[in-house]
């Protein structure tokens, strides 16, 4: 390294010297150094300092940064291995109260599932619909005397009724469910299922 004329900007280089591992800070700084004076002679101090702020910037990366103090890398495959081997054997002594957490544990772990897939169908019915937002099915409610019941089995000429005399919905598809013959050239089935309107899709 030689001998400068002039010296870098000081807060940059007391910037890399704290962040660099000692074992390499002396090498690079000297790298440092020799570039900034060349710089220094070909294109004048002031485009000499910021690239080296702009150097000292670059080279901050994790492969030379110095090591936190008090820190050892240290290797915790045993120390896992003795949670282990101490878990178990605890398991093993106490079968009972060790079937009855795992048990516990697993049967709470099914129930959330289970609630979850419910929450998750109930989130996403008829959602591959446009609008499917202001989709809504009609159902009656019936009191007889104290007792309340509701059915959504509705009479056939109420879908005319509901178009004709409620512009409110925009658009009424009738749904029966009910046993069909399906038959081809060889082969005849009865067929139970719902059937909608060509206006439902």
């Amino acid at each position: 390294m030689g001998t400068l004329k002039v010296s870098p900007p000081q807060f940059a280089l007391k910037f890399f010297r704290w962040y660099c591992h000692p074992k390499m800070c002396s090498y690079i700084e000297g790298d440092l150094l020799e570039v900034y004076e060349r710089r220094v002679i070909q294109t004048g101090k002031r485009k000499a300092d910021l690239k080296f702020i702009i150097d000292v910037l670059l080279l901050l990366r994790p492969g030379i940064i110095r090591p936190m103090e008090g820190y050892k890398n240290l290797n915790t495959y045993g120390m896992f291995r003795s949670y282990f081997k101490i878990g178990w054997r605890n398991l093993m002594k106490k079968k009972g109260y060790s079937f009855i957490n795992i048990g516990g544990l697993a049967t709470g772990m099914a129930v959330v599932i289970l609630i979850g897939l419910w929450v998750r169908d109930e989130l996403t019915f008829n959602t591959d619909f446009e609008n499917y937002g202001r989709i809504a099915q009609v159902w009656q409610f019936v009191k007889f005397d104290a007792e309340k019941s509701s059915y959504n089995t509705l009479p056939i000429p109420l879908a005319g009724e509901l178009r004709e005399k409620y512009p409110d919905f925009e658009s009424v598809s009738l749904s029966t469910a009910r046993e069909n013959i399906l038959s081809t050239d060889t082969k005849t089935f009865l067929k139970s299922g719902n059937y909608v309107e060509p206006s439902f899709i």
